[in-house]
């Protein structure tokens, strides 16, 4: 795995039970063990904020700890919601390939050309809207209350809120699942992946998108890789700790591949303690740097695809439900 270049002295540490809770700039926050292996031992990589990034000394998995109360991270959300929706509202009119490459994917890996469809953390259900395009049923889930109600409201998307586990669908009910930057913001994703595989058909396939601790860009970046490193984001997943945990929640793994570079360096969290906007980079350095990750990221594909070199800043992972 590649290392931070900002890690301190590699100390194994344990999580004290008898001080599982504290207070970060005044915000609720739990020490938790790994999400993986269940080991309470770790090391620690490097902190921010007063957040620490740990590596797990059994298998390898990197979290933050203490991690922010999910209801501290909820409202962090609806503070940011008016500021990715002006975001998200500008991609409607063109709709991603990489909604087209999944669709295709899910015939080619399930067979199936149009079936049920949940994606899971919908926000304002972009994708959903595509899907139904294509002739599938959709199904949503989220925890923005201003991000369902746009979904319900401006696309007629169903959207169910709360978490996957509360919501409770009946069993073997979808043909896909989709976790599009869902799987990093999860304080239990393994117990997510179970419940995932409970209300998936037989032979289902779930599809897993997310930030790749083990990129370029990190190592190249280090704990200023403004694409991963911010407390919100609780689970941070590399090639070899994504695979076990699919393995061991009941899947199989189809495809698997990273892609992109993402050079961002801003901090979120920053801003949302000083409540300043992002600075804008100047338009002569964002046209570089699209065309510096467009084609670095199609070479960081390939190299992928070729020869399993995992370098991509985020990790696409294809899996199907293993019949019991």
């Amino acid at each position: 795995m590649i290392q931070t270049r900002e890690k301190e002295n590699r100390i194994s540490y344990a999580i004290n039970q008898d001080r599982s809770t504290t207070y970060i700039d005044g915000r609720l926050a739990h020490f938790v063990k790994c999400t993986v292996c269940d080991s309470v031992r770790y090391q620690v990589l490097f902190t921010r904020h007063g957040f620490k990034w740990v590596q797990c000394d059994a298998c390898g998995m990197v979290w933050v700890n203490p991690q922010l109360d999910l209801r501290e991270i909820q409202a962090i959300y609806e503070v940011g919601y008016s500021r990715k929706h002006s975001t998200e509202w500008t991609r409607v009119k063109k709709v991603p390939l990489r909604y087209r490459w999944l669709l295709s994917k899910t015939k080619q890996y399930g067979g199936i050309k149009a079936g049920r469809v949940l994606d899971v953390g919908c926000f304002e259900g972009h994708f959903l809207n595509f899907a139904k395009s294509q002739g599938w049923e959709v199904v949503g889930t989220e925890i923005s209350q201003p991000a369902m109600a746009f979904a319900r409201e401006h696309l007629g998307i169903n959207v169910e809120y709360g978490s996957l586990e509360e919501i409770g669908f009946p069993d073997s009910y979808f043909d896909l699942v989709t976790l599009n930057d869902v799987l990093e913001h999860l304080a239990t994703p393994r117990e997510t992946l179970i419940e995932i595989n409970r209300i998936l058909k037989p032979k289902g396939i779930l599809y897993i998108w997310v930030p790749n601790f083990d990129s370029f860009a990190r190592f190249l970046l280090g704990s200023s890789w403004g694409a991963v490193i911010f407390p919100w984001h609780f689970q941070y997943f590399t090639p070899m700790t994504l695979r076990k945990l699919s393995n061991e929640t009941g899947f199989r793994v189809r495809g698997f591949s990273s892609r992109g570079l993402e050079l961002d360096i801003h901090d979120p969290y920053e801003e949302l303690l000083s409540g300043l906007k992002r600075t804008q980079d100047a338009k002569i350095v964002r046209i570089f740097k699209r065309v510096l990750e467009r084609s670095s990221g199609l070479i960081l594909y390939g190299m992928s695809r070729l020869f399993g070199i995992h370098l991509g800043a985020h990790i696409e992972v294809f899996c199907q439900k293993i019949q019991g």
